[in-house]
């Protein structure tokens, strides 16, 4: 029997068959020797009752689809004309979360009606090693010794891993200054509600702007929204979000999925692409002053090979007048250290803000949860 390797590359002939098992053999049948059959085997054709399921009549997998969005091909005219006509659900007296989840589920149908999409391989072990655990259980660590194989428990491992490196440990240190921190906090504020002072409303140019500093291509957040959701939505979104945004501001009622992140385990966290907008518009509100210029691979034009270079040219300097060099690398402050939300509401005052945007960015803060995409699913709420 001659055997065509699916790929079309190669072939094999089998000239024996062996059975251990005679109670799967029915009958079998010797060939002449084709043309075509180079190597001297003559093909034998055995069969046997065993069935096997035709893969026509299998049923379709309940994993997950992988779509590509194909936004070059948009109808922008039909996708702003169904989103126009999906946003006259917006009952303006709603809650700014109700609000916000019409807004979602309208671009969402407008996409699935004006944007082409393409369908992507499934992972498999051969098309796409990246993907190969989708299609595997692969082993991972529960505890010492210990393997997980299921992917919703794997989901849970990720999720307490993530949810210990969320929180800040307590010491004796952190425990005075965190008083310290609400004592100073709860002052301002109670100065604030005697003297109000409030930002100028959202305008709808600012809202452009921040959707336009949004970068395509990225992975979409949990709702499945991207940059370009909203950028081929700009004319008709703009009015909305400003109306919503000054809204939020207004009131102080932040909506619940501007405060819930999804992180997948690859070591990035995905936000709400709407929330994006949002908190570039306090940041532009906000106008900080500019931190320190002096850390090296942080700072725009300060990348680590000017440090390399100034080392260069003290060592070269020292050289010839023989002096010792000393060299002390000092960190400005631990960018990635695990603290407070409140720790860092203390610094924000420093900076003289509005009433308003401080109770906002306080909101943002205040009640943060987290999620773990693993294997095409999320894990429960976790507190950050």
């Amino acid at each position: 029997m001659t055997f065509f390797h699916h790929s079309g590359q190669s072939f094999s002939q089998i000239d024996y068959i062996l059975l251990r098992n005679l109670s799967i053999y029915k009958q079998h049948k010797i060939w002449n020797r084709s043309a075509t059959n180079i190597p001297a085997h003559v093909p034998v054709e055995t069969k046997t009752i065993v069935k096997i399921p035709s893969g026509a009549n299998r049923k379709p997998s309940e994993g997950t689809s992988y779509k590509k969005l194909l936004w070059d091909e948009i109808d922008t005219e039909t996708y702003n004309s169904k989103f126009s006509e999906g946003l006259l659900k917006i009952q303006y007296d709603e809650s700014t979360s109700d609000q916000l989840q019409t807004i979602t589920n309208e671009l969402t149908k407008a996409t699935k009606l004006a944007v082409p999409a393409k369908p992507i391989n499934p992972p498999t072990k051969y098309n796409n090693y990246r993907f190969k655990a989708a299609n595997f259980n692969t082993a991972c660590d529960w505890s010492i010794g210990e393997k997980e194989n299921s992917h919703s428990n794997q989901r849970k491992v990720f999720a307490k891993y993530y949810e210990d490196l969320y929180m800040p440990k307590d010491s004796e240190y952190d425990n005075s200054y965190l008083e310290h921190c609400k004592t100073r906090l709860n002052l301002i504020e109670k100065f604030y509600k005697e003297n109000p002072a409030t930002s100028d409303p959202y305008t709808e140019k600012e809202i452009q702007n921040s959707m336009e500093n949004l970068n395509i291509g990225k992975l979409p957040d949990e709702h499945g929204l991207t940059a370009e959701h909203l950028k081929y939505a700009k004319m008709v979104l703009t009015p909305v979000l400003t109306t919503l945004f000054n809204k939020i501001k207004e009131i102080n009622s932040i909506p619940k999925a501007f405060k819930t992140m999804s992180r997948a385990t690859e070591e990035f966290t995905v936000t709400s692409i709407i929330g994006k907008v949002h908190e570039l518009c306090i940041l532009k509100k906000l106008q900080l002053l500019p931190g320190p210029d002096l850390q090296f691979g942080f700072t725009e034009g300060l990348c680590p090979l000017m440090a390399r270079l100034l080392i260069t040219e003290a060592k070269c300097e020292k050289l010839p007048k023989n002096i010792p060099l000393f060299i002390t690398t000092v960190d400005v402050q631990s960018a990635f250290d695990v603290v407070k939300h409140i720790i860092l509401m203390d610094k924000l005052l420093d900076q003289t803000i509005p009433t308003d945007l401080l109770q906002l960015t306080k909101g943002l803060y205040t009640d943060l949860e987290s999620k773990i995409k693993w294997m095409g699913d999320t894990s429960d709420t976790l507190n950050i």
